[in-house]
C-alpha cells in the first residue's frame, strides 16, 4: 500500500530558538558542520568505524556521531531488534537509486507465532536527529509483486514516516527484494530490514536508570547556583532565564502528583514526571518522530536516557498530597512547604467570582454562605407561607411544596417557580437557583422520597403526552 501524503493532525512545534537535540538525551547523528572532519567517524554507542560519503561533513562533535546499524536498534524502544541477529539486512543507497539483493528467513512461522515482526527501517546518514526518515519517493517489492510504496507529501503538509512491517508479504525461505528510491540525494539514505520483538512496560522500565541520594542532591545544588551564577554575570542587555528555586511535585502529563518520578540525565530542570505515564503517552503517540520528547524541556528522552531521582522521591514521601510544590535551600538543599495547602473541589480550586461558595447540607435548615447582598432571597416578591403553591392537577409535588418541611418563603417561592416552569427575572436567577438549592435540600431532608423538585417535563406527565397544564 501507499505510505505517506498528508499527514495525520500535526506535529510539534518548534521556534527559531528552539534548543538544538543533539548531545541531551537523544546522542543523535551529528550535525553538518563548515569543517571536514577526517573519515571514518567513530560511532558513539558502538565505538566501530563508520565511513560516511565524502561530500557530508559532520561536527563539529563527531562524539555524538551514531552508525546507520546503531540508529536501526536504537529507533524505536517500542520494537526492539531482536539480538544477535535480527539485522537481516542493511544497504546505502547508491548514486543510481536503486537495490536488489536477497534475504532468508527459514524461520518465518515460528517468529510469526512468537508475535516477532520484520520491519523495514531506513535513516538519512547527515540527519541531526536519531529517527525514521523516508525519502520524497520509493518503491518496495518483494518476489516480483509490490509490497509499499512511499508518496511524496502533500503541499502545505509534513509527512509522518513510519517504519513498514512486512511480516504477511514474505514467504519462508528466499525472498528477492527490490528497492527503487526516487530523492535529491539518494545516497544520503541507508535502508534496514530488521527483526523486532515489541516491547512492554515492564521491559522499557528495566532500561531505566538511578540517580541516588547524594548524586540527586548535588546536581539539584549545582543546577540552583549554576542559574544564581549565570543571572550576576550576566550583561544588562542580556536575557537570562532562571528557574524558580521551587520543586513541582505535580506530574506534566498527568497533572496529578507524580508517581515514581523520573527525567533526563541531561535535563538541566528540577521538576520530575511519572514514568509510567511517560510510557504509556509515547506508546499512544501515532506521530513515529514525535515520540519521546521531554515533557519539561523537549529534549528527547528515550527509556535508557531517564534515570530515576531520588532527591524527589524523598520529597514526595515526606510531603503530604496536598503540597503542589516546595522551595529549596540551594546551599543546604533542604526543603519546604510554599504555603499551606488551599481546599480543591474536585481537583479544581473554586473561582473567587463564583456566586455561592459553599452550601451545608449537613446543618437541619441549609443557609447559603457568602451570597451577595443583592441577590438575596428577600429581594423577590413571595407569596405569605401559609398559602399552598399552586402546582398541576394529579402532581404530588403541591402537597410537599405546601407541606412544613417546606414553609419557609425560600422554599415556597423556589417551588412556585419551578412548579410554573416560569423563568425568574435576569436579574433574580441565581438567587431563585439558590432557593431550589435549599428546598431540594429540604425535601431530601424532611419530606418523601417523591417531594424532591421534578424537572419540567415531569410535570406534563398526568396530562397526556400532549396536554398541557393551566398557565404552563
Amino acid at each position: 500500500g501507499a505510505v505517506g501524503g498528508r499527514g495525520r493532525g500535526r506535529g510539534r512545534g518548534r521556534g527559531a530558538n528552539a534548543r538544538s537535540d543533539i548531545g541531551a538525551g537523544d546522542r543523535a547523528a551529528g550535525s553538518p558542520a563548515a569543517s571536514v572532519l577526517q573519515r571514518p567517524l567513530k560511532c558513539a554507542h558502538c565505538s566501530a568505524p563508520c565511513d560516511v560519503h565524502e561530500q557530508f561533513q559532520f561536527g563539529p562533535r563527531p562524539e555524538v556521531f551514531l552508525c546507520p546499524l546503531c540508529r536501526f536498534k536504537l529507533m524505536d524502544p517500542l520494537n526492539a531488534v531482536v539480538e544477535p541477529h535480527g539485522m537481516l539486512h542493511h544497504a546505502a543507497v547508491s548514486q543510481s537509486a536503486k537495490l536488489d539483493f536477497k534475504i532468508e528467513v527459514p524461520d518465518l512461522r515460528q517468529w510469526r507465532r512468537d508475535s516477532l515482526s520484520i520491519q523495514v527501517r531506513m535513516v538519512k546518514v547527515s540527519a541531526s536527529k536519531l529517527g525514521h526518515v523516508w525519502p520524497h519517493t520509493m518503491n518496495f517489492s518483494a518476489n516480483g509483486g509490490e509490497i509499499f510504496s512511499v508518496l511524496p507529501p502533500e503541499d502545505g503538509h509534513k509527512r509522518r514516516d513510519v517504519p513498514q512491517d512486512i511480516s504477511g508479504q514474505l514467504r519462508v525461505g528466499r525472498n528477492a527484494i527490490s528497492v527503487k528510491v526516487n530523492d535529491e540525494r539518494p545516497n544520503d539514505f541507508v535502508l534496514g530490514i530488521v527483526l523486532t520483538a515489541p516491547c512492554g512496560i515492564p521491559e522499557l522500565r528495566a532500561q531505566v536508570g538511578r540517580c541516588e541520594d547524594e548524586e540527586a542532591l548535588d546536581r539539584v545544588r549545582r543546577i540552583l547556583i549554576g542559574q544564581r551564577k549565570a543571572g550576576a554575570s550576566a550583561r544588562a542587555d542580556e536575557i537570562v532565564c532562571l528557574a524558580p528555586d521551587k520543586l513541582k511535585l505535580m506530574c506534566p502529563i498527568t497533572m496529578d502528583r507524580v508517581v515514581e518520578p523520573v527525567r533526563g540525565r541531561e535535563c538541566q530542570h528540577l521538576q520530575c514526571f511519572g514514568l509510567e505515564a511517560y510510557l504509556t503517552s509515547n506508546r499512544q503517540m501515532r506521530a513515529f518522530n514525535n515520540r519521546w520528547v521531554c515533557p519539561v524541556c523537549t529534549l528527547i528522552l528515550r527509556p535508557r536516557d531517564l534515570v530515576f531521582d531520588k532527591y524527589c522521591s524523598d520529597v514526595l514521601a515526606a510531603s503530604t498530597d496536598d503540597v503542589e510544590e516546595v522551595l529549596i535551600d540551594a546551599a543546604r538543599g533542604s526543603w519546604s512547604s510554599t504555603s499551606a495547602a488551599r481546599p480543591h473541589h474536585g481537583g479544581r480550586a473554586p473561582s473567587p467570582d463564583s456566586d455561592i461558595d459553599e452550601v451545608d447540607l449537613a446543618s437541619p435548615s441549609p443557609m447559603l454562605r457568602a451570597m451577595p447582598p443583592a441577590q438575596t432571597i428577600p429581594s423577590l416578591a413571595l407569596p405569605p407561607a401559609s398559602v399552598p403553591v399552586p402546582s398541576p392537577r394529579g402532581s404530588r409535588l403541591g402537597s410537599a411544596a405546601s407541606s412544613p418541611a417546606a414553609s419557609s418563603p425560600a422554599a415556597a417561592a423556589a417551588a412556585a417557580i419551578f412548579i410554573n416552569g416560569r423563568s425568574p427575572a435576569s436579574g433574580k436567577r441565581k438567587a431563585a437557583i439558590a432557593a431550589g438549592v435549599v428546598l431540594s435540600a429540604v425535601a431530601l431532608e424532611e419530606c418523601e422520597p417523591v417531594a424532591k423538585v421534578p424537572p419540567r417535563a415531569a410535570c406534563f406527565a398526568p396530562f397526556g403526552k400532549r396536554q398541557r397544564p393551566p398557565n404552563a
